[in-house]
């Protein structure tokens, strides 16, 4: 698996409710504080261009990063590139 960041405030609800996806899929996806962490949040800002949480940095298999902003598109990408499908 290509490594992801997760980057986070630990009390935000839309950050909330990734982590609790994250965990129902048992993904091992750093999670990065950027709201006590002045390097992770500088981080987010010149990867991403904002400070809006959560944000799930991606590093594709051929290197290239992209970010994804958005509570609901990151818990949809984790469950489409993560899921096990039913049999």
């Amino acid at each position: 698996m290509p490594p992801h960041r997760k980057r986070q405030f630990s009390t935000c609800p839309f950050c909330i409710k990734v982590r609790q996806e994250m965990r129902r899929l048992s993904l091992p996806i750093e999670k990065r504080d950027a709201q006590h962490d002045s390097a992770h949040r500088e981080q987010l800002l010149l990867g991403s261009g904002a400070t809006k949480v959560p944000c799930l940095q991606i590093t594709e298999a051929n290197g290239q990063i992209r970010w994804l902003q958005d509570s609901a598109a990151i818990a949809a990408y984790l469950r489409e590139r993560f899921a096990v499908p039913l049999a």
